[in-house]
């Protein structure tokens, strides 16, 4: 599975890619200050792993984590629809395109789990419930695996260690010309205007 660091770049690239689409989203009759809507961007791409905090509950963080059907695509349309209804109520209109918005962010966190190395059983994650219980992992791995061992504050000490860390580094390095070229193309013609003014 990739870190945070992996699931909340993935996050800015959406909200890089769609955020100018998202004017609906309100709070308080307002329109959604943009880094807000990054943050909720950034939420939603991290979401599924709120598994584990049901695993803390029981004393065991590592229990339902992506054993556990918040890493599927029947969570994702779930969370799309509660969120369009959370911000686009008002706009009816806009709240087809607002679920699969707010529900690709979600899965886009389940897709990526299913690109990483799984140290644990069954492999892959349950992409595809409720049409089907096969848990599903990509033959081509970008990820490393993530070292999660303990119980409470254990767990949370147990997941700073050496290869964790190189984990959230190679996260960062194959996210970077992605963010990097989606930066390029939306300031290209800021950047293109010295050329255009000549």
């Amino acid at each position: 599975m990739p870190l945070p660091v992996g699931h909340s770049m993935m996050g800015y690239v959406l909200h890089e890619t769609f955020g100018e689409k998202h004017s609906c989203l309100q709070a308080r009759n307002k329109p959604l200050a943009p880094w807000k809507a990054l943050l909720l961007f950034v939420f939603l791409a991290n979401l599924p792993d709120i598994d584990f905090l049901v695993g803390f509950l029981v004393g065991e963080p590592n229990l339902y984590h992506r054993h556990f059907l918040s890493h599927s695509i029947g969570a994702a349309a779930i969370v799309g629809c509660i969120a369009a209804l959370c911000f686009c109520w008002r706009d009816w209109r806009r709240f087809t395109w607002h679920v699969l918005l707010f529900g690709s962010i979600y899965f886009s966190h389940v897709f990526l789990d299913a690109f990483s190395h799984d140290t644990s059983q069954p492999v892959g994650v349950p992409m595809l419930w409720p049409f089907s219980k096969d848990y599903i992992v990509s033959p081509v791995l970008l990820f490393l695996s993530v070292e999660k061992e303990g119980n409470g504050m254990n767990f949370v000490q147990n997941l700073f260690v050496m290869h964790n860390i190189w984990a959230a580094v190679l996260e960062f390095l194959i996210f970077m010309p992605i963010v990097s070229i989606i930066k390029l193309v939306k300031n290209r013609r800021r950047l293109l205007q010295p050329i255009y003014e000549e």
